[in-house]
């Protein structure tokens, strides 16, 4: 074995692997890149700022799409509501007689309440013309109109907070009441 290489192995001091031709050449090729000069110490503040720009402005379509799927959520869930609210007094209204509470040439109209309860829908109360009506939030607004003569029944519910929600169902009213008789 060779002194000096066996002498350099005992030695405390690493850079006395140095004298050495083929750890010399390792060292030579460790330089720093030319992107990153021995002087520099990092990214400078126009550089961040670079990067945070074009971050963002690749990030502006994404955040719009999201902001616009929340405002179409936003109004799915109130036509939800109004045309639940609707349908809901329609079917039962489907169910009652109407004719033999209401005077024949009579228009009945009525704002209905938000609340969760019984309504009746005549002038006086009766337990054939009352309707179970579930709780909507209060910017909604119900009313029910009953044109006795032409034997149509409109429902409109209307959101302050949502104008593209606003419904109106009508139906035709049955003598009949789907082949059941009425009494």
């Amino acid at each position: 074995m060779n002194p000096r290489f066996s002498k350099a192995l005992s030695a405390n001091n690493p850079n006395e692997f140095l004298r050495f031709s083929a750890i010399r050449a390792c060292r030579k090729t460790t330089k720093r890149s030319a992107y990153f000069p021995t002087g520099s110490k990092g990214l400078g503040f126009v550089e961040v700022l670079m990067a945070i720009v074009c971050f963002l402005i690749a990030a502006l379509p994404i955040i719009s799409i999201f902001s616009f799927n929340i405002e179409n959520a936003k109004v799915i869930h109130a036509r939800a509501l109004s045309y639940s609210a609707a349908q809901e007094i329609l079917n039962q209204l489907q169910l009652i007689p109407l004719m033999s509470g209401i005077k024949s040439d009579a228009m009945l109209v009525m704002d209905l309440p938000n609340t969760a309860g019984l309504t009746c829908l005549g002038s006086k109360p009766d337990p054939r013309l009352t309707i179970a009506l579930s709780a909507l939030p209060p910017s909604f607004s119900r009313k029910i109109i009953i044109d006795c003569a032409k034997c149509t029944t409109k429902v409109v519910v209307k959101s302050e907070d949502q104008p593209r929600a606003d419904i109106e169902m009508e139906r035709t009213m049955s003598e009949n009441m789907g082949g059941r008789a009425a009494k």
